[in-house]
């Protein structure tokens, strides 16, 4: 499991944000649900991402935190030797949720549907 304990830290600080934003730069793409995010594309590219706070709030036992998440896909093609298909990044984006809870900053992360 993931902890963001130095952001549960920052929070209601004037770094919050930027600090938030370092710690999700070193998550490993496969901890974040960016595959299940693609709307264009079918698989994720390996180029680098950027996220942006959309909201925080704090309840008694976590921090609830949405970000939205800029990313790339590619159109894989099915790898035969005479596929033209040029394989092009496309941009994409998600929402994702996470819960920081307290006190120990253990971290469940889930990607926002369309409705919530």
């Amino acid at each position: 499991m993931m902890k963001l304990l130095r952001t549960l830290t920052a929070w209601k600080t004037p770094d919050f944000k930027s600090v938030l934003n370092e710690q999700l730069q070193q998550i490993e793409k496969t901890q974040l649900p960016l595959q299940q995010g693609l709307a264009l594309t079918n698989r994720v590219a390996d180029t680098d991402i950027s996220f942006m706070l959309l909201n925080a709030e704090e309840t008694q036992q976590a921090l609830l935190v949405t970000v939205l998440v800029f990313y790339n896909g590619i159109e894989a093609g099915d790898c035969c030797s005479d596929d033209p298909t040029p394989v092009c990044e496309q941009p994409e984006q998600c929402t994702i949720k996470l819960t920081i809870h307290k006190p120990n900053g253990k971290t469940d992360i889930s990607l926002r549907k369309e409705n919530e």
